[in-house]
């Protein structure tokens, strides 16, 4: 999560208003963090239900979830369209001289 919060928080930017920029920063960040409650409560869970079968394997499933939700969500990501910018000023870099 480290590494993709600099860029998650620039699209984030980039693609709204200035005026809505408070609101739509919020959102990514209450988002963030509730996926990320949700992921870990998700893999305890699996964890926990399967601990009779040995701790270790009980871990190893539960890692072994979180990966492939990873990998599902790296490949959804390169699917998502680009989006156009919502500053002029972006869009025309001769307009940022005037």
């Amino acid at each position: 999560m480290g590494a993709a919060s600099p860029s998650l928080t620039a699209t984030v930017a980039n693609s709204v208003n200035d005026e809505d920029l408070g609101v739509a920063g919020a959102a990514q960040q209450m988002l963030q963090q509730v996926g990320l409650v949700l992921g870990i409560q998700a893999l305890s869970a699996i964890q926990a239900a399967t601990e009779s079968g040995g701790v270790a394997r009980s871990y190893h499933l539960a890692f072994g979830v979180g990966a492939a939700v990873a990998l599902v969500g790296a490949a959804v990501s390169t699917m998502v369209p680009t989006t156009v910018s919502a500053d002029p000023v972006l869009d025309d870099p001769a307009a940022a001289e005037t």
